[in-house]
């Protein structure tokens, strides 16, 4: 079968679809991508394709644009002329590659989501129902239906009419929703609609050498307390990796962090910090006792599945969600970024540190974890979908039909 993946650029989502890729290409199946020229040469060293945008390459599947109809309707031509070579039996998309979504609208393909490890829109079926019954649902309700108008104001540069379904019935599920996530993770949000499935972790690195980081962990004293930090960006005025670093300075730990993705670099690093843009967490973690992030899937990931505690200093996006879901745990100690004070952070290092409580959940959701096959788990639902759709006759070649 052929399985055409349509990826956001970023390393938390572009990696995932690769690790899924590489499972089904073990199985006997052909995949390719469609994704930002940028990521060419990483899909390369994956030994994956990357088909173009076409003729005239270019941009493509930006993160910054992913909510603009003009980027959303480039999107959709990439996906055509992709399709127009490689004719998939199934596509692969993301929550935020809006893209795909018009695509199976256009043609009838069948389309499987590689989703977060947090449930971003509302997950229990019975609040169509109802009215929400508190913040978080609130929250999951607005954002689906804020994706749901960038999906119709895309739409309607293919002349197609805007959409409107509740969660239950909502487009943006897919054919099938693979949630990186396990149920122990997902128990305090009931149960789940009937198209969601939760598959483990997908995480992902590129296979490169890493001497300085080893040289690093390997020279360092071993009675001092080893964390892990990593910030994405908050979507706030309030700057995570400014407070932590802050406040751990004068603290007695030896602090790896990865910066790159934060958005203001720490004013001074003491000594026993190890600091650069990228530090490979899968690196880091099997040494590590604390985790800290801004609350993204993919840290949170690594965290659970090493069994490590975490603080999260959360924003927006995601980043509430993952923080209720692993506090409700009992792996994680979670404060919003804006109000958190320094004095606060080390308390709860310490906390993290001293309470073996903290590390004990954190196992029992390792285990859990270790009971899922992640990409293997997403290869099986994709070649379900696959098989369903080829039962039914292919709809690839209806791609010239709509262009």
């Amino acid at each position: 079968m052929k399985i055409l993946f349509c990826s956001v650029e970023s390393d938390g989502l572009l990696f995932p679809a690769i690790a899924v890729a590489r499972a089904l290409v073990r199985r006997g199946h052909e995949v390719a991508f469609v994704t930002d020229v940028s990521r060419a040469a990483d899909l390369e060293a994956a030994g994956l394709q990357r088909i173009s945008r076409g003729q005239k390459d270019g941009a493509s599947f930006e993160i910054r644009t992913w909510f603009y109809p003009i980027p959303i309707a480039i999107q959709v031509k990439h996906i055509e002329y992709a399709l127009s070579i490689f004719p998939a039996d199934v596509l692969v998309g993301q929550p935020l590659t809006i893209g795909p979504y018009i695509v199976r609208d256009r043609i009838g393909l069948p389309l499987a989501v590689l989703g977060l490890a947090s449930p971003i829109w509302p997950t229990d079926p019975k609040i169509v129902e109802r009215p929400p019954k508190n913040k978080t649902e609130e929250r999951h309700l607005g954002r689906h239906s804020e994706m749901m108008h960038f999906y119709s104001e895309a739409r309607k540069l293919f002349q197609l009419a805007p959409r409107n379904e509740d969660f239950v019935h909502s487009p943006l599920l897919g054919d099938v929703y693979l949630a990186q996530t396990v149920p122990e993770l997902w128990a305090a949000r009931g149960c789940l609609a009937e198209r969601i499935h939760g598959i483990g972790s997908c995480l992902w690195e590129p296979a490169v050498a890493h001497h300085e980081v080893d040289d690093w962990l390997a020279s360092g004293a071993p009675s001092k307390p080893l964390i892990y930090a990593q910030f994405g960006r908050s979507f706030l005025h309030t700057d995570p990796t400014q407070k932590f670093f802050s406040s751990v300075q004068e603290e007695h730990f030896r602090v790896a962090a990865s910066i790159g993705r934060s958005e203001r670099a720490p004013e001074t690093i003491a000594d026993s910090f190890f600091v650069r843009d990228l530090v490979p967490q899968e690196r880091v973690l099997p040494q590590v006792d604390v985790v800290v992030c801004s609350g993204n899937s993919t840290v949170m990931l690594g965290a659970l599945t090493h069994g490590l505690p975490l603080l999260i200093l959360y924003g927006e996006g995601e980043q509430p969600d993952v923080a209720e879901i692993c506090a409700a745990t009992g792996a994680a100690i979670a404060r919003p970024v804006a109000d958190v004070t320094e004095a606060e952070i080390r308390e709860c290092l310490h906390r993290l540190l001293d309470e073996k409580c903290f590390r004990l959940h954190a196992q029992q959701i390792q285990r859990a974890f270790a009971g899922y096959g992640g990409p293997r788990s997403a290869a099986h639902h994709i070649i379900a979908l696959a098989a369903e759709s080829s039962a039914h006759g292919s709809r690839a070649g209806r791609v010239a039909t709509a262009n």
